[in-house]
């Protein structure tokens, strides 16, 4: 009798531990899955970006109003405006090529590297080889493993973090294969929540982003996958306005505006 109880229990032991791993897919596969869902078309997406100010009255919302058009995730393009007290003192102008961002500034166009922190890029990643690449970019291993994350069963990619030390890691929506979050080797976190479908591209309708003590709320207001724009409207030929970011006066506040727009965009 205790023979055939201790066999059922490594049985069900057994059969538990093959489940847990019978769900832990290929990574190949999950990233083909995820990338199926990025839209075949140009898109343009509006959302507000909302920087929160604790003041004596009470918490006060800034809004800056973003418009993006979306070739895929190596050619985008952002105007970004202020509004209330910040009317007069944001104005973007960015065009992404590849991995460089372009903006005049005076007369001239200035080129830079876009920061390791750039996120936008990934709701939109066209194929699981590029997506590799991007992983690889930011010391994502190719590790995969069950975990939890924007309260969903994910796959979560990259070595695990320990007591003493986060890891760079991405998670994907088990079910659905919809990204939910990265974190990024400098421990900037992005959530991407409230998924949204528009023909073949799935878009999350929330993004949160966390670095060091800060939270910065992106809410999608309109997505639409059926714009007249062209390839050409990515050329640095076609980038007109000159960019200005004027936060001296506008205390902490401005100072985490300033880090958003330098780092994250």
């Amino acid at each position: 009798m205790k023979t055939f109880v201790l066999l059922t229990l490594l049985t069900m032991v057994l059969l538990i531990e093959f489940s847990a791993h019978a769900y832990i897919l290929p990574l190949d596969f999950i990233l083909s899955k995820t990338v199926e869902q990025s839209g075949k078309s140009i898109i343009s997406v509006e959302q507000n970006v909302i920087f929160s100010e604790e003041t004596p009255e009470g918490v006060k919302e800034h809004i800056i109003k973003e418009q993006w058009l979306i070739e895929g995730d190596k050619n985008l393009r952002l105007t970004a405006i202020g509004t209330g007290e910040l009317k007069d003192s944001i104005k973007i102008h960015y065009l992404y090529n590849n991995k460089k961002r372009i903006q005049i500034s005076g007369k001239n166009n200035v080129i830079k590297e876009i920061s390791p922190d750039f996120f936008e890029k990934f709701s939109v990643i066209k194929t699981s080889s590029a997506y590799q690449t991007y992983l690889k970019e930011l010391n994502i291993t190719p590790d995969v493993r069950l975990s939890r994350a924007s309260g969903t069963i994910s796959f979560a990619i990259g070595a695990p973090s320990t007591e003493d030390l986060l890891k760079p890691q991405i998670w994907i929506d088990q079910d659905f294969f919809r990204l939910n979050k990265i974190r990024f080797p400098s421990n900037a976190e992005v959530e991407f929540s409230n998924y949204k479908e528009y023909d073949s591209l799935h878009y999350p309708d929330l993004k949160t982003v966390t670095w060091a003590d800060k939270t910065v709320t992106i809410e999608v207001t309109k997505v639409s996958t059926k714009t007249k724009s062209t390839i050409k409207s990515f050329y640095p030929k076609t980038l007109e306005l000159p960019s200005q970011m004027t936060l001296s006066d506008k205390g902490s506040i401005g100072q985490t505006i300033e880090e958003f727009y330098t780092r994250f965009r």
